[in-house]
């Protein structure tokens, strides 16, 4: 059962009758949320939702020691107070409690201020294993289709360049044969030419001075 100081009208009078004495041994942070020892034999929801601190969770811890509560109660007072939908990995509950017990002393080192912050801080509970892993599948799944995506548009993107450089090779086969052709015809005609050119040659050696001169008398004649 949940039990509450008398002065937190918010539940109402059920829950401030069952206010006792136990209430004062487990540490003012346990006295703020309204946590008794009988809250911790048989933990159950509380009615009102409160910020969890881990004062509150070094007191559960101190708790556990004192009256030989075992992790896995622990875990279930994790698992109501935090409103979780599993209860924590108790192997994860207790190397976090430790951590944070240490940290406690490290803290109360360095002065009340420093260990007063630290124990005000809001506390957040292991996440399982099982939990961890669905969000990362979850994430590996949105990955995986994300690369499928840009591999798709990768291909796509591929296959449009192969397209295109196919064309252009086309166009450049083409180009290059209208080329050839017109250097063939080139040559023919200057093969042509170099004919003519021979022809005019024989012809111009045939003629010397002296027959140029007999043939303009004869032609005056």
């Amino acid at each position: 059962m949940v039990i509450v100081k008398k002065d937190n009208k918010l539940l109402g009078k059920d829950f401030a009758l069952n206010l006792n004495s136990e209430l004062d041994n487990l540490g003012p942070f346990c006295n703020e949320v309204g946590i008794t020892l009988k809250w911790l034999e048989n933990p159950c929801e509380i009615p009102i939702k409160t910020e969890i601190k881990k004062g509150l969770i070094l007191e559960f811890r101190k708790a556990k020691i004192r009256f030989g509560f075992s992790v896995k109660q622990c875990s279930q007072w994790v698992f109501y107070l935090c409103s979780l939908d599993v209860a924590p990995n108790m192997g994860a509950l207790q190397n976090q409690w430790e951590s944070m017990y240490k940290r406690q002393l490290s803290q109360h080192k360095l002065g009340n201020e420093r260990k007063t912050q630290y124990l005000n801080t809001l506390y957040l509970a292991p996440e399982r294993k099982s939990v961890i892993n669905n969000a990362n599948q979850t994430i590996l799944t949105k990955n995986v289709c994300y690369e499928n995506k840009n591999n798709n548009e990768n291909e796509n993107k591929e296959q449009k360049i192969v397209t295109d450089l196919r064309i252009k090779l086309g166009k450049s086969r083409s180009e290059r044969y209208q080329c050839n052709v017109n250097i063939y015809k080139l040559k023919q005609e200057n093969l042509r030419l170099k004919k003519k050119h021979h022809v005019c040659e024989n012809k111009l050696s045939e003629l010397s001075v002296r027959n140029v001169n007999k043939r303009i008398v004869n032609a005056y004649q």
